[in-house]
């Protein structure tokens, strides 16, 4: 009877152990995988801060292109100006001013109109050298930075004394180019400039060079969305 008791003891004694072990080898597979969570979490932290960076960078980068003049989208340009005009009759190397006003409507493409003035020596008695001339056109420009490199297409109408023999005092003109402005502090550039005019004077074509410098002022309170 004693012996009987203690073979059931023992077989239950075995079939408890059996069951423990079962459940301890069930359990590994659950705190293996959080487990490998967390070390993958531990390994590549960045991965998850560097998509948001990067996602932060291009949001950026597209509100500072979509509105780069954002703090001056109206401009005034004041310029010094140099301008060799070579015709048929005579050449004058002539001074004088530039003045523009550009609105960029959106970017990188804007207007833009000018009033270009220049005078040169005597040529005839008494007679000096006057030029005017007056465009309008279209304006493209991108902000780098502090530099702004731009370029612009002007047609219209343009003066020229003294008056000759059997010819015109006005005729029309274009002028092509480009330049550069230098962002100083907010509102203000310093600029350089140079073109290409194009008139027909003397039932002709003069091809010239203008070249200029000067301060550009950035207006803030006109255009702002």
């Amino acid at each position: 009877m004693c012996k009987a008791h203690a073979g059931l003891i023992m077989y239950l004694i075995a079939a408890c152990a059996a069951c423990g072990q079962d459940i301890t080898m069930a359990a590994p597979p659950t705190n293996i995988a959080k487990a490998d969570r967390t070390f993958a979490a531990n390994l590549w932290p960045e991965a998850d801060g560097a998509g948001k960076a990067e996602s932060f960078t291009e949001t950026a980068d597209k509100n500072t292109h979509s509105d780069s003049h954002k703090d001056g989208r109206l401009q005034l340009s004041l310029e010094a100006d140099y301008l060799r005009f070579r015709s048929s009759l005579f050449t004058a190397n002539s001074v004088g001013t530039n003045t523009s006003v550009s609105y960029v409507l959106n970017d990188p493409l804007g207007v833009e109109c000018a009033v270009a003035t220049a005078f040169g020596h005597e040529i005839y008695d008494r007679e000096h050298v006057k030029y005017l001339g007056v465009g309008c056109g279209p304006r493209v420009a991108w902000v780098t930075g502090r530099v702004e490199p731009w370029g612009h297409v002007l047609a219209g109408w343009s003066h020229l004394q003294p008056q000759t023999a059997g010819n015109s005092r006005s005729a029309l003109s274009i002028v092509a180019g480009g330049g550069a402005d230098y962002r100083v502090s907010e509102g203000f550039s310093l600029r350089v400039e140079a073109n290409y005019v194009r008139t027909t004077f003397f039932k002709s074509t003069q091809n010239n060079i203008q070249v200029g410098m000067g301060v550009v002022f950035h207006y803030s309170g006109f255009g702002q969305r």
